[in-house]
């Protein structure tokens, strides 16, 4: 931890100044903050999942996007999973896209944590879930199709499903 330290305390001194790329975007109230570097953002979530001894738990997606919204509001709820998510998890959000354009720096992060999970594949759609060990480097993605539970025109996840998916990833981390 000690050697961490120095790292932590730099990145948490740069990330006031350093989030904003451009000072005339607004993404206030958004999940998907386009407005931020999507890099440095992801850098810090690691940074304090190894500080508070959590997996490091990264939802990629789009502010236009319903299932994208969803899965964002279940992770974020405190009681989901009766504080599973809380007690385990450090959530980190990362925007993909500003309307249809890709994201550089959202892309380069999910590049970066394919290579960690050693994931050879292309990712097709989005929401992109992924659970990373921040001690030991691995990471696990979450295949977030299989948990949906449309119900007509509402787009959602399944919440037992997800908590599944969940506690799956964190056993294959250790």
């Amino acid at each position: 931890m000690k050697l961490l330290l120095p790292f932590i305390l730099k990145i948490m001194f740069v990330s006031a100044s350093a989030h904003a790329i451009d000072p005339k975007c607004d993404d206030h109230g958004k999940v998907y903050k386009v407005c931020q570097d999507q890099k440095l953002a992801f850098e810090e979530a690691l940074a304090k999942a190894t500080a508070d001894k959590k997996t490091l738990l990264v939802l990629a997606g789009a502010e236009w996007c319903p299932w994208c919204i969803s899965l964002d509001r279940m992770l974020t709820d405190p009681d989901f999973g009766q504080g599973f998510m809380r007690k385990n998890f450090s959530l980190r959000s990362i925007a993909l896209f500003q309307g249809k354009e890709k994201i550089p720096g959202g892309q380069s992060v999910i590049e970066k944590i394919k290579k960690m999970a050693k994931f050879e594949k292309k990712i097709e759609g989005i929401p992109i879930l992924a659970a990373l060990n921040p001690v030991n480097g691995k990471a696990v993605l979450i295949d977030t199709e299989p948990l949906e539970k449309n119900v007509g025109s509402v787009k959602g996840h399944d919440p037992e499903k997800v908590l599944l998916a969940l506690k799956k990833a964190q056993k294959a981390l250790n």
